[in-house]
């Protein structure tokens, strides 16, 4: 019985859900990179620090995993259920938004992520999209017409 729940415990969908974030600003940093100076300075400026932050919550996460090691706490199987599956559905999330802005350009690849994670939580249809139009024109004025960097 101890092995069950034990094996519930444990904080791997976090741990997956760090690296998954990790992965994507890391992806979106080294192709910031190849960008004009001007243009690579505000990836930079909101990669980075979640490169940091990030790393410093899979830290965290990792810590929490060798103390639940040393001392268990419950937690219900419920919960671990529900946090698994919010983090393939994330993973699931990262792999399309890639595979699309891939296929397309990450001028559409963004709106279409942001959508999906503002229609997941439970926000009105209608202020999601409206949310998701504004925030697709902010990123075309500032990148396409201010600096001249088509995605």
């Amino acid at each position: 019985m101890m092995e069950a729940t034990q094996a519930t415990r444990t904080p791997w969908p976090r741990i997956v859900f760090d690296l998954l974030v990790l992965g994507l600003v890391g992806l979106l940093v080294v192709r910031a990179l190849d960008l004009r100076p001007a243009a690579m300075l505000f990836p930079l400026m909101v990669g980075v620090p979640l490169l940091v932050g990030f790393g410093f919550q899979l830290s965290r996460d990792l810590g929490r995993l060798k103390r639940q090691e040393t001392s268990p706490e419950p937690e219900s199987d419920a919960d671990a259920e529900t946090m698994g599956t919010q983090t393939l559905a994330f993973a699931l999330l990262i792999v399309g938004w890639v595979v699309l802005g891939a296929w397309t350009s990450l001028l559409v690849a963004f709106p279409v992520a942001l959508l999906a994670i503002l229609l997941v939580s439970r926000l009105a249809p209608l202020l999601a999209v409206a949310i998701t139009l504004a925030m697709w024109g902010v990123a075309f004025l500032i990148f396409d017409v201010a600096l001249g960097v088509t995605f």
